[in-house]
């Protein structure tokens, strides 16, 4: 599904993944481009264990490399932690690149940043306490309400850059 590019102000306009502005600063033209495109096939093939230890480590390593890259920063870098399996393996790679002695600009420890909830069925702060535990990072949690949402709405849409 293609979404518009165009947001909810007129006449501005979502870069999307893949995708650069290049600006001819002689004539002012702007020229979009998309630099990559994933390859997909729905083609099947046999299972086959050292096929599948080559997709394994090069997923990994490509994971490792991404979250490597986003670590650089001119200030400490923590992680939106809820407890799903994307947040948690991104603290659990950190952790590891730690371990590994590779320099990280994140303080002292690894700050985690959680959303907590009172109602169970939206609460997954067991799942991010098990990471926390896992990893040594430090833990902040949130209980966000709506009343605290609506009074931190400005700083929030500030925050992303855009409305969400």
């Amino acid at each position: 599904m293609e979404t518009e590019e165009e947001g909810f102000l007129k006449n501005i306009f979502e870069l999307f993944p893949s995708t650069c502005f290049v600006l001819d600063i002689t004539t002012g033209a702007l020229t979009k481009t998309k630099y990559y495109s994933l390859k997909y096939s729905s083609a099947f093939s046999l299972y086959d264990d050292i096929q599948f230890g080559k997709y394994t480590d090069e997923i990994r390593d490509r994971l490792i490399q991404s979250v490597s890259y986003r670590m650089r920063s001119d200030v400490p870098v923590g992680v939106c932690l809820s407890g799903g399996v994307d947040s948690s393996a991104i603290a659990g790679i950190i952790y590891h690149l730690l371990k590994e002695h590779i320099p990280l600009n994140i303080g002292d420890r690894l700050k985690t940043f959680t959303a907590s909830f009172s109602d169970k069925k939206f609460d997954e702060s067991d799942y991010a306490e098990s990471v926390v535990q896992d990893t040594g990072a430090l833990w902040e949690r949130v209980f966000p309400d709506e009343k605290k949402m609506m009074q931190n709405l400005g700083d929030l849409v500030f925050s992303q850059d855009m409305p969400l």
